[in-house]
């Protein structure tokens, strides 16, 4: 007879143990931390060699010169996004319970089920920009347009928007993070709406709207996780998600 704890995603990840709820939200804080400080010495290195090309600058054309430029932008996603994903995977040996690929559910999903999820996906998006069309809102945030202008190189850009950000946060977020927290208490629910709260509120670089927008997007993307037990289906939709959204950035920063 078969063993339904063995064949049901939810239950193998119960029986497993993974760092402690509070555990699991400090060590994603300190990630998130040196995500930051890391994107924020790349301007710092940018902005030096801004001012040392420039003496006479000053600090306002510094801002909008330096920490409104996409190249300096993206470069530091592109370094900071896999230095901490390794920060998160040590944090996973440091438990020493279980494997990484197992404790971020590193497992095969079935090419039905993802099309099912992919499927959703489109009706979300679309169901979203048709709403931010009625809004009368830009499709692609100016914010985005602009850094994406001043990317100076185009391969740079889609490699920071489409594979590291969206790889590192599904890794922290529908991954660590997620684990630790559906492994309480709080179970699943508590995993969705907790992790997709604290992905939106890192976008600080965007208005309510949007941040909002990001939040549905973070359930969706829970939702899958929790459904399918795995970490794959997440990373494809969030890939997607931003190919599209990169997409639209070109067609408007080419306008």
């Amino acid at each position: 007879m078969t063993d339904p704890v063995m064949t049901n995603p939810a239950a193998i990840e119960k029986s497993q143990s993974p760092w402690g709820f509070w555990s699991t939200l400090g060590l994603s804080v300190v990630v998130l931390l040196v995500y930051f400080l890391i994107s924020i010495l790349t301007v710092i290195a940018f902005g030096v060699a801004f001012l040392a090309n420039n003496p006479g600058a000053d600090m306002e054309e510094f801002v909008a010169t330096v920490a409104t430029d996409g190249f300096v932008a993206f470069v530091g996603i592109s370094f900071a996004a896999p230095l901490c994903v390794g920060l998160v995977l040590l944090f996973i040996r440091l438990k020493a319970t279980l494997p990484a690929g197992e404790y971020l559910r590193l497992v095969p999903v079935g090419a039905k089920t993802v099309l099912v999820w992919f499927a959703g996906l489109a009706l979300l998006l679309v169901g979203s920009d048709i709403l931010t069309y009625l809004l009368d809102r830009p499709i692609a945030p100016e914010i985005m347009v602009e850094l994406y202008r001043t990317s100076r190189f185009a391969v740079l850009a889609w490699f920071a928007i489409i594979v590291a950000g969206p790889i590192f946060e599904e890794v922290l977020f529908r991954g660590f993070m997620f684990r630790g927290i559906q492994a309480s208490a709080l179970g699943n629910g508590g995993a969705i709406l907790i992790t997709a709260a604290a992905w939106a509120v890192i976008h600080v670089q965007y208005d309510a709207y949007l941040i909002a927008t990001i939040f549905v997007l973070g359930i969706f993307f829970g939702a899958a996780r929790a459904r399918t037990g795995s970490l794959y289906p997440t990373i494809a939709l969030h890939v997607v998600t931003n190919l599209i959204a990169t997409v639209e950035m070109r067609l408007f920063a080419g306008s």
